[in-house]
């Protein structure tokens, strides 16, 4: 391969620069959709894009709130 191929914001750091194909490289571009979920913002430059730790902490964050909802069925409560 030749030239990058994906969307911006969704390349791994490393597929852009080394233009080789890994596993990582799939999980890195997944994972950024469900970082766009939580965060409800859409992708953004890499220097902008949270680091993996905020990104862990945002997702106890969100844990954690939805196992303090009060709406929330305790058997739901029990499963966290």
């Amino acid at each position: 391969m030749s030239t990058v191929a994906g969307s911006n914001g969704y390349i791994a750091p490393e597929y852009a620069h080394t233009l080789k194909v890994t596993e990582k490289c799939n999980l890195y571009s997944f994972g950024v959709i469900p970082l766009e979920l939580i965060t409800g913002n859409r992708h953004t430059s890499p220097l902008n894009r949270p680091t993996m730790r905020e990104v862990i902490a945002m997702l106890i964050d969100a844990r954690e709130a939805a196992v303090n909802s009060p709406s929330e069925s305790p058997q739901m409560k029990t499963l966290a």
